[in-house]
């Protein structure tokens, strides 16, 4: 059966009675997803998980790292601040990866953080000159949150950074192939 550590993974064959979407979140187990046919699959914060000879429609990895994708038909794979993952031998029709790692959605967030730091700003010299108004305390506190919101995501986009990047070796992708025809 498994225990779930590196030497005795958790194998989740077909046998089983699973949901045509899985969900699997927090998992630092060692696990290993063998065989199955999945309208979609989604890991959330995991680690050491392993897909080998499934058929995936989309596979949704958000704040994941050290898993390993091998032998797997994907149609797409949707990546938010996930690194360090080892893709082998895939087939792929469309990769979506992190979106802060775009240049143009960072200067937006840069943008935003200035903004909200000036409502922050309007609102607290509204409240110190004793302009009680509600739009100034609307102001202060709608601005702390965007703050503390886009300060949350780019910590997150910071720790990502440290990780090693994906690693996609022998994959077939049919956006590549379709662009060959095109051009």
């Amino acid at each position: 059966m498994g225990q779930g550590t590196k030497e005795s993974p958790i194998i989740v064959n077909p046998g089983r009675n699973l949901p045509l979407k899985l969900i699997l979140s927090n998992s630092q187990l060692y696990l290993t997803l063998r065989n199955l046919t999945l309208t979609s699959l989604t890991l959330y914060r995991c680690k050491h998980i392993s897909i080998e000879d499934c058929k995936v429609n989309i596979l949704f990895l958000n704040r994941c790292q050290e898993n390993t994708v091998k032998n797997s038909s994907i149609i797409r794979i949707e990546s938010f601040l996930s690194k360090a993952n080892n893709f082998e031998n895939n087939n792929f029709f469309k990769i979506s990866s992190n979106k802060l790692e775009n240049m143009g959605y960072r200067i937006f967030l840069g943008f935003t953080l200035i903004f909200s730091s000036l409502m922050v700003y309007s609102g607290i010299k509204g409240l110190v000159n004793q302009e009680v108004h509600l739009v100034s305390f609307y102001l202060l506190i709608l601005g702390i949150l965007v703050v503390s919101g886009i300060s949350y995501y780019l910590i997150l986009d910071f720790k990502t950074r440290k990780l090693k990047p994906d690693v996609f070796k022998d994959n077939f992708s049919m956006t590549y192939l379709s662009q060959l025809f095109i051009n």
